[in-house]
């Protein structure tokens, strides 16, 4: 009876060895220390939504989609995202029916960077153009409405926050960005 008692203690621990972390160090074919194991990459969905308002009435709302491959908190590895929607559009150049073309839409470059918090740090560049509707006294000279924001903003999955407001002098217009993070799993 004791001899099974010291096979099965003896099995036990060895059951209980082989589950335990190893505090062995791994070494590369040189011989010195292998590097740290990384955690795979995520990749961060964020959802970029401008909203226009007349006072208080929504009058439109675009959202754009960037997935981006945040940094880790070395500031190493990741990658930035860009999206460009827009249109060439024909202006008049003279008198001859020549035409000049100006470029209005969006541009939204994206970057992260994993914080050791846990969130992440999202570096938003926003740059929006686009025609104004007709203005009293303009005629048919088309007018432009554009605005530029950068900015950095700091969020966990699933958060969202308005980014940026900026009124338009000349319309009376204003402009609201919101940012979304998801990361996808």
């Amino acid at each position: 009876m004791n001899r099974r008692l010291i096979v099965a203690s003896a099995l036990a621990l060895s059951l209980s060895l082989l589950g335990a972390p190893v505090s062995v160090r791994a070494q590369s074919a040189s011989g010195g220390p292998a590097p740290a194991a990384q955690a795979a990459p995520v990749t961060l969905k964020l959802t970029v939504t401008i909203s226009r308002y007349q006072k208080d009435q929504k009058t439109g709302s675009l959202p754009f989609v960037l997935m981006v491959i945040p940094s880790d908190t070395n500031d190493k590895g990741g990658s930035s995202a860009t999206i460009q929607m827009g249109a060439e559009v024909p202006l008049p150049a003279g008198k001859d029916g020549t035409f000049q073309y100006r470029s209005v839409g969006t541009q939204i470059t994206a970057n992260g960077r994993l914080l050791e918090t846990g969130g992440y740090s999202i570096d938003l560049s926003v740059s929006d153009s686009q025609i104004m509707t007709e203005q009293p006294g303009q005629g048919l000279r088309p007018a432009f409405q554009s605005f530029t924001s950068r900015s950095r903003v700091l969020l966990r999955d699933g958060q969202s926050v308005q980014y940026t407001a900026a009124s338009d002098k000349a319309s009376g217009e204003t402009a609201r960005i919101d940012v979304m993070m998801n990361v996808v799993k």
